[in-house]
């Protein structure tokens, strides 16, 4: 499975790349981008399985992002963090495509969790 973190923070991309290798799936290629620039790069050039995306990069470019990722051709799984998952919050996103949507400060040990449940889905659709 080929994996892309997009998020600002060092520190949250290091972290979020120790819990998906973490995970049961196996073969796991993880690239980072801490831009909207950088990611959409990685997003043409490495064609991921999953995005896991901050929704608060600088410049206001997540949603740019976002409709990116679910206007392409590829089937990708879209995983979101934000700063405050309220129930609202989690139901806004998933209407609009996300298959996580996470709390950046309070959900990682869900990260593992989701990985294995995609990558499940991914080898039952093979």
């Amino acid at each position: 499975m080929v994996f892309l973190i997009v998020d600002s923070s060092d520190i949250i991309k290091e972290r979020l790349v120790f819990l998906i290798s973490e995970s049961g799936s196996t073969n796991k290629y993880i690239h980072c981008a801490g831009s909207y620039d950088d990611a959409a790069l990685l997003f043409e050039e490495t064609k991921p399985d999953v995005v896991l995306l901050d929704m608060y990069l600088p410049g206001h470019k997540s949603v740019d992002f976002f409709k990116m990722v679910k206007k392409s051709n590829n089937p990708v799984s879209l995983i979101v963090f934000v700063n405050h998952a309220d129930h609202v919050t989690r139901e806004h996103y998933e209407w609009v495509g996300a298959d996580f949507v996470f709390d950046k400060y309070k959900d990682f040990e869900k990260i593992p969790l989701a990985v294995n449940a995609i990558a499940a889905r991914l080898a039952g659709s093979q």
